[in-house]
């Protein structure tokens, strides 16, 4: 049980701090990703996807979020591990810390005014 325990706090922990390193503003590490962009699909150093004169943003707690629910499905695996799980949580966690959360859709014009 204990062991259990350490191995999801040890992969939330590094879940966070990864995601924490590759997504917060103030990260040197994120200010060094490289903007890869496929049309109106921007999937780096977010993923972005723009329409007309709106963008939706796809946060990386919804992504992870979705892996989880996949991850789940499965029986039995490396992927079922105490540690990915942990670091999955431990990514989405880092996200929903962000103020900006839940805004998904934006208006370009509003993200022009911001800048």
């Amino acid at each position: 049980m204990k062991k259990d325990s350490f191995k999801f706090l040890a992969g939330a922990t590094m879940g966070y701090s990864l995601f924490w390193l590759f997504s917060n503003p103030r990260s040197k590490v994120k200010n060094r990703l490289p903007t890869k962009k496929i049309r109106n699909i921007s999937l780096l150093p977010n993923i972005k996807l723009q329409r007309r004169d709106t963008q939706y943003h796809l946060h990386h707690w919804m992504n992870l979020m979705f892996l989880y629910g996949l991850v789940h499905l499965k029986k039995r695996g490396f992927l079922r591990s105490k540690v990915v799980t942990g670091f999955l949580v431990g990514g989405i966690l880092q996200g929903l810390s962000y103020s900006d959360r839940f805004t998904i859709r934006q208006k370009l014009e509003q993200i022009q005014d911001a800048n």
